[in-house]
């Protein structure tokens, strides 16, 4: 089987895979509110910056905080529903990255010290 043929087979799996389902229901939900969906971006930015931040930063501390400032998203079924389903999707993602990457005898690169 060629690697196009193989490629569009695993693109059909993920359009009709559950998690990819669930996400395109929660998104739609999501964009029903204008607000919400401002929030969750808004969110998703700051955990992003946070996660990937090369600052010298008590992630404990930071992440407390960025619970406090978006508490309304933790306790807002709608927008937890979206965040859920968009890590369950990227768990997918990753899975597949995972077993593509994984087969491949890459040399890492060297890092200067």
């Amino acid at each position: 089987m060629e690697i196009q043929e193989c490629l569009s087979r695993l693109v059909e799996a993920i359009k009709a895979c559950p998690e990819l389902q669930a996400y395109n229901e929660a998104r739609a939900e999501l964009k029903k509110d204008p607000e919400k969906e401002r929030r969750v971006q808004e969110y998703r930015a700051m955990n992003y910056r946070l996660q990937n931040s090369e600052d010298e930063v008590d992630l404990f501390t930071e992440a407390d905080r960025l619970a406090d400032e978006f508490r309304d998203v933790y306790h807002d079924s709608v927008m937890q529903d979206y965040l859920k389903a968009e890590a369950a999707l990227c768990k997918v993602v990753q899975q597949i990255d995972a077993e593509v990457i994984g087969c491949l005898d890459f040399e890492p690169l060297a890092e200067d010290n």
